[in-house]
């Protein structure tokens, strides 16, 4: 009996093993493949420093974070959108980013738009952690935040089971499904905090959040009559996209595609 529970205690040893192996495997895999591209990759004690000429971008090894960098960046997810307001003229001065996750969409925006003013928001202590290194290692002036955009102000708890349960899918419930929480912010109250004049460009990326905001009654969206260009990124998981591109539609937005992301130009102010 004794060797029979050694032998098993023995195969999960070697279980966990391989696991960690393939891990750092599949790791330094994303490593050598953003090398190939043209990135280089320094090791720190808590994570990597992601370069090229133009960006320097920390990120937590094992999470999330590269695969951010790697849309952003080396798929340049966003080039669409940029080049239709290059190719529409739309002064971009005003921007902010809802769902700003590890920063890395503040970055290219203030790479495109130097002199513009960018508001980022970012309801994850360790994503906002990450946010702020990533800012001072870019010289991004941005108004960092950390609050849950949301339709109304109230407390919101953290659902870390969404999608593939890693830092860039956390989602956020008006349940009390957790012991961790933020407080919420509404996009209104941005535009008066900030003393917004428009919204140039608004990025939603809040995993989900946006079932909350364009929840069909059309309430609380009044932000959208100031915004110039929107990219959201819409999460099926919820079927919401026909009622969100319908809102954006009836308020005057031309819509495309760019990556994952919905974009629209309101044909109102532009």
């Amino acid at each position: 009996m004794l060797g029979l529970a050694s032998d098993k205690a023995w195969a999960l040893v070697r279980l966990q093993l391989d696991r960690l192996f393939r891990r750092d495997l599949e790791e330094n895999t994303r490593y050598a493949l953003l090398e190939t591209q043209g990135f280089s990759v320094e090791h720190t004690s808590s994570g990597v420093l992601v370069r090229n000429g133009q960006v320097t971008l920390f990120c937590r090894r094992f999470s999330s974070d590269l695969s951010v960098f790697k849309q952003i960046f080396a798929d340049d997810e966003f080039a669409d959108l940029l080049a239709l307001l290059r190719q529409r003229h739309v002064d971009v001065r005003y921007i902010v980013d809802a769902g700003g996750n590890i920063g890395a969409a503040a970055v290219r925006f203030r790479q495109e738009f130097p002199a513009a003013r960018i508001i980022s928001i970012e309801p994850d202590a360790g994503n906002f952690r990450v946010m702020v290194r990533n800012a001072r290692l870019n010289a991004v002036d941005a108004e960092l935040l950390q609050r849950g955009v949301w339709r109304d102000l109230r407390r919101l708890y953290f659902d870390r089971s969404f999608r593939d349960r890693a830092a860039w899918s956390t989602t956020l419930s008006e349940h009390p499904i957790s012991e961790d929480y933020v407080d919420s912010v509404r996009l209104a109250d941005v535009v008066d905090q900030y003393a917004l004049p428009s919204i140039d460009l608004l990025k939603i990326d809040i995993e989900g959040g946006e079932r909350i905001l364009f929840d069909g009654t059309g309430r609380g969206l009044e932000f959208l009559d100031i915004t110039k260009a929107i990219a959201i990124e819409i999460h099926d998981e919820f079927a919401v996209r026909d009622t969100i591109v319908s809102a954006l539609s009836q308020r005057g937005f031309e819509l495309g595609i760019s990556g994952e992301y919905v974009i629209g130009l309101n044909g109102n102010l532009v």
